[in-house]
């Protein structure tokens, strides 16, 4: 019996990725892309021309997350290169893509895109709205296009964009305003509701190295026109998928910014607030324990040496630790577990904030010490 079961389990995972992730071959993408730029142009066009696939982004350039095609008579479009994406993640109507000659915004943005097909291509959710969109391309394509666009100059430069961004990183708060603690639509509307408050938003992409910035200054349903680079005539999603999305920090709701942090003066004062608060937490985890019977809310346990163990409420998926700059400084994938082992021996002191996504999608955001 048990044999059967296992047989059957195996066959119901082929079709499972079968009908879910297959990836879409090149052939496939080049007439999405044709079909979007007929439906955009009103006419029948030249077949797109194929220019760049990110495989030099994905992670050891193993796999392709999407390709680029340009329209003969201008305007470019990105297809996801898999069914568990949505089918187009950014388009131009009126620029080309010059893959030789990408800036370090856009090159942060599609290295984003990169990683969350990466994700989702091993995630066992299924994506209604992305397999809906590969469904009735036609019906997708219509939506993308009619939707209204709604846009206003900047009031903030880019180099304001990427002092308050930097400022923010390296606050206390930062992680509130990390699109970490949001799920891709949660952190859309966030981002869409600072743009209808003040015309613009500052946006940050701690994912690369050189934390390159941005302004976000227009919408068009799920696409954004961001200041990346210099000003384009493009749109961008802010994520590729219905369950991920990179790391992305901005600047809304007028937060409090910390410039400067105090030193410490008074010799191990720190550290014993810092046991203390840890004594506290677990006093308070185990009386929720006591009086649940079960684990409701991340429960951190120190071991020592920079080693913590998180007990969740769920299964883990993945963690993410940032330093106090807003730099990724581990990232770690976890499988049939509801315990998260996170190791920051090998770091610096300091604070870290740690992001953990659970199995049923929900964001939690810890703070931990070195």
């Amino acid at each position: 019996m048990n044999l059967r079961r296992i047989i059957i389990s195996f066959i119901a995972s082929a079709l499972f990725s079968s009908a879910y992730c297959e990836s879409v071959s090149r052939k496939e993408a080049q007439q999405f892309a044709a079909d979007f730029f007929s439906k955009a142009f009103g006419r029948a066009v030249a077949s797109p021309k194929f220019v760049y696939n990110g495989k030099r982004l994905a992670a050891d350039r193993l796999f392709t997350p999407f390709y680029v095609f340009n329209n003969p008579s201008g305007g470019f479009v990105i297809v996801a290169a898999d069914n568990k994406a949505y089918p187009i993640l950014a388009y131009s109507l009126v620029d080309s893509f010059n893959p030789d000659d990408m800036g370090p915004g856009i090159r942060a943005l599609l290295s984003g895109y990169a990683l969350e097909v990466e994700y989702i291509r091993l995630d066992s959710r299924v994506p209604e709205e992305a397999i809906a969109a590969w469904t009735d391309r036609q019906k997708y394509i219509s939506s993308i296009l009619g939707m209204r666009f709604d846009s206003s100059d900047p009031n903030v430069t880019p180099g304001e964009a990427r002092e308050a961004v930097h400022a923010l990183s390296r606050s206390y708060d930062a992680a509130g305003y990390s699109s970490d603690i949001y799920t891709p639509s949660q952190w859309e509307e966030a981002i869409g509701e600072e743009l209808t408050s003040t015309g613009s938003v500052a946006i940050g992409f701690p994912l690369s190295r050189t934390f390159p910035t941005g302004v976000v200054y227009g919408r068009k349903g799920d696409y954004f026109r961001i200041d990346l680079d210099g000003r384009n005539n493009a749109f961008y999603r802010l994520a590729a998928t219905e369950f991920f999305i990179a790391p992305q920090i901005a600047v809304t709701g007028n937060p409090k910014i910390e410039t400067e942090i105090v030193t410490e003066e008074i010799p191990f004062a720190f550290y014993d607030s810092f046991i203390a608060e840890q004594r506290k937490a677990k006093a308070d985890n185990q009386r929720i324990i006591e009086e649940s019977g079960k684990v409701i809310v991340p429960q951190v346990r120190f071991i020592g040496g920079g080693h913590y163990e998180i007990m969740m409420p769920e299964e883990v998926r993945m963690v993410r630790v940032y330093n106090l700059s807003g730099a990724q400084v581990a990232i770690l994938t976890y499988k049939n577990t509801m315990v998260a082992h996170v190791d920051i021996s090998d770091q610096p002191q300091g604070f870290y904030f740690v992001l953990i996504n659970g199995s049923d999608g929900r964001p939690y955001g810890l703070k931990l010490v070195r």
